[in-house]
């Protein structure tokens, strides 16, 4: 997995630290020297070997301080002089940060003997107070600066390679590494690992991030086939639906993990007889509000549901609650054929829910295959707002944890 090496001074460290934040969420794995020097290895050799080894791009955090750091004059900057004379992929981004262009040129070509104010991805934090920002100042300056990265990274991707899947991992757990070959990582581990996961400003900031990388795939490639892996949320799961519903003509290949082995799950799968189901439908209190959906396929959602149920008392209209006949199994859905059949089945079922009593949005609580929530997901556009929950095993209950519409909109 290719990375991209930051360039920046200490003192400059909160806000470069939120910036790998945001890179993170968009895809962008961020090289930063105290997260990934190895203990005993020479630094100086270190840097230079990742910026021209590891990396696809230098960022340079271009304050006035950082032209007065040795390490960055001496080290950094040669290094990644001297990728940009092997690759002609490589890419600098040149991040102002209280300096204007003329200035970056001057101090460049002073100090470095190269001016670095001519480079495409470079931008301006012109807007972004020098004096202690506010955090949601910060934050909506660095995901711009982010967003400029993921464009960046995927000008790298050729055209003619079209025809092939882009690989997109995503990982919400400190469980999953990033592989070798993966185009985008999505990292939202430091937002939703834990307690994150029942957070509204922890999903706000996936979900902002997801649709940024989401706008710049289709600005790049159009309608390209995703390859997506990784263990994550079901939420997430949903919520990456949400992205790419139906009838959308974008196709993802979905990594399916059964025990200790994995296969790819096609959402363009020809749907094959769904697995039998039993189905509950019981009227709750409310007169009016949102349908509730209780998923069990994998495993029952049992008395977390029922607890869930008495929270919201009259504020839903109606429990809707699938099992396989069998009873839940993680073997119960084999293969993609499967899925998708089932999948519909589900879909077709909440929208006779809607003819039948009409309500105003979902509730869904699952115990599925991430595959399967995706699948499910992709078809329930025109429904209304939809809230997740996710399970809290401390407190044995399903808590909220995002609420989005279908097909999801941009910014």
């Amino acid at each position: 997995m290719k990375k991209l090496f930051i360039c920046y001074h200490s003192k400059y460290k909160h806000e470069v630290d939120t910036l790998a934040e945001e890179l993170r969420l968009r895809g962008i794995v961020p090289w930063l020297d105290h997260e990934d020097f190895a203990l005993g290895v020479s630094t100086a050799d270190e840097a230079a070997r990742a910026i021209t080894k590891e990396c696809w791009g230098l960022l340079l955090y271009a304050t006035r301080t950082v032209f007065t750091r040795p390490f960055v004059r001496d080290i950094e900057i040669p290094a990644l002089l001297s990728a940009l004379g092997k690759k002609r992929s490589f890419r600098a981004i040149p991040v102002l940060r209280g300096i204007g262009y003329p200035e970056l040129k001057t101090l460049s070509a002073g100090h470095f003997g190269r001016s670095l104010a001519g480079f495409h991805g470079s931008q301006d934090l012109k807007d972004l107070p020098l004096r202690s920002p506010s955090t949601d100042d910060l934050r909506r300056s660095c995901a711009e600066v982010a967003r400029g990265a993921l464009r960046s990274r995927l000008a790298l991707v050729p055209l003619s390679d079209s025809g092939a899947a882009l690989s997109l991992r995503i990982k919400t757990r400190n469980t999953d590494a990033p592989g070798k070959q993966e185009r985008l990582y999505v990292d939202a581990a430091n937002q939703l690992d834990g307690d994150g996961a029942f957070s509204p400003e922890a999903w706000k900031g996936v979900r902002a991030g997801l649709v940024d990388v989401r706008d710049a795939i289709t600005e790049r490639f159009g309608d390209r086939r995703l390859s997506v892996c990784g263990r994550f949320h079901l939420s997430l799961a949903f919520l990456l639906a949400g992205l790419f519903p139906q009838p959308r003509g974008v196709a993802l290949d979905i990594e399916q993990h059964t025990g200790a082995s994995s296969a790819v799950w096609s959402t363009d799968a020809v749907p094959s007889r769904a697995p039998r189901v039993v189905i509950e439908v019981r009227d709750l209190a409310g007169t009016d509000g949102p349908l509730v959906v209780g998923l069990s396929i994998s495993q029952l959602v049992g008395d977390a549901a029922e607890k869930l149920l008495k929270t919201l008392g009259r504020k839903a209209v109606r429990y809707l609650h699938v099992m396989p006949k069998g009873g839940p199994s993680r073997e119960c859905v084999s293969d993609a054929a499967a899925c998708c059949g089932l999948a519909r089945a589900i879909a077709r079922e909440i929208l006779q829910q809607r003819s039948q009593k009409p309500f105003t949005g979902l509730h869904v609580l699952a115990c599925v295959p991430q595959s399967l929530a995706i699948m499910i997901g992709r078809h329930l556009n025109t429904l209304g707002p939809i809230q997740l929950y996710e399970y809290d095993p401390e407190a044995c209950r399903y808590r909220p944890s995002v609420e989005f519409t279908v097909p999801l909109a941009g910014r």
